[in-house]
């Protein structure tokens, strides 16, 4: 009787896993609302803040020939266990010319300032952000002997 208990709770465990890679993987935007576009200017440095609903982004960037040098700091808005934040790179119609990685944290928590520095593809006239917020995860005592009412 137990065993079949463990079983359920890792079937659980799996299909958790698997349906977060698939929203993971399908919730890269393909077109970007104007609203979340950020104008891309020459020179700089310019300056701001990207928001949504789990995650605050300050950025500063300068665009030289091309090539953007970008700091972001992220700023979780609830607990988590991994964020992800990448800059996307936007032509006039709001299509995605672009994605690269600009903050990874895994399990380690805390919002440091990181530097990247990206060719910018061409047709791109406007930057955003995408994030990826996950919740903390279980432990695997709670796997195997989940609290009353889970």
């Amino acid at each position: 009787m137990r065993s079949k208990k463990i079983i359920i709770a890792a079937f659980k465990c799996c299909l958790l896993f698997l349906s977060v890679l698939l929203i993971a993987c399908a919730s890269t935007p393909r077109t970007v609302a104007q609203d979340d576009r950020i104008s891309l200017s020459d020179g700089g440095p310019h300056t701001g803040t990207w928001d949504s609903k789990n995650v605050s982004v300050d950025y500063r960037y300068t665009e030289q020939s091309g090539v953007i040098q970008l700091s972001v700091s992220p700023r979780a808005k609830r607990q988590f266990s991994e964020l992800t934040v990448w800059v996307l790179f936007v032509d006039a119609k709001g299509n995605v010319t672009g994605k690269q990685e600009v903050y990874s944290s895994g399990t380690r928590p805390g919002s440091p300032t990181l530097e990247n520095k990206f060719e910018i593809p061409s047709g791109t006239t406007y930057l955003s952000f995408h994030s990826r917020l996950l919740a903390p995860a279980m432990t695997t005592r709670d796997m195997y002997h989940p609290p009353k009412g889970r």
